[in-house]
């Protein structure tokens, strides 16, 4: 038994065809689906190296690789609503090299939330008239109070039953 390889063209081709094919994933999926994220993912080049040096020091080349996504995942987990903000404010910071970072995931929190209020609103009322309560006579929306429909257009009066 030696060291030298039985078909070393089949080798080659072997190494180059896995590079090739691991270059296409990375560049045409995964950069792809970091990119869509991008203010989520939102990350300082620095930490990103200093990951990658942290991870391939304790792990080697596996590490290396697994620094981004590892990264990205600690992002992530530090974004949810279970994560108090006295934690999670100092650490965004530091992530994205930017002050202003707590400020706008507090917003879109908010955001989100008001989002959540408004889906649960527009579901009582689609529940309430598939029950009918907001069906008046002859199938017609009734005018509010102040004269508009359920569906915000003004209310015209009523027919009377012999302009049918």
């Amino acid at each position: 038994f030696d060291s030298r390889l039985e078909s070393p063209a089949m080798t080659l081709f072997v190494a180059t065809s896995a590079q090739l094919g691991l270059k296409f994933v990375f560049a045409n999926v995964v950069e792809v689906k970091l990119v869509e994220a991008d203010q989520l993912m939102k990350m300082h080049p620095v930490i990103i190296l200093l990951a990658v040096t942290f991870f391939g020091y304790i792990w080697g080349p596996t590490g290396m690789l697994l620094a981004v996504p590892l990264v990205a995942y600690f992002k992530v987990a530090l974004l949810s609503d279970s994560v108090p903000s006295c934690y999670r404010d100092p650490v965004l910071v530091v992530l994205e090299g930017d002050r202003g970072a707590p400020a706008k995931y507090a917003h879109k929190r908010l955001l989100r939330a008001a989002g959540q209020s408004a889906t649960a609103l527009r579901s009582e009322r689609l529940s309430s008239r598939a029950r009918g309560e907001s069906i008046g006579a002859r199938g017609k929306v009734p005018a509010d109070a102040d004269g508009l429909r359920a569906s915000g257009a003004p209310s015209s009066p009523r027919p009377s039953p012999d302009e049918d």
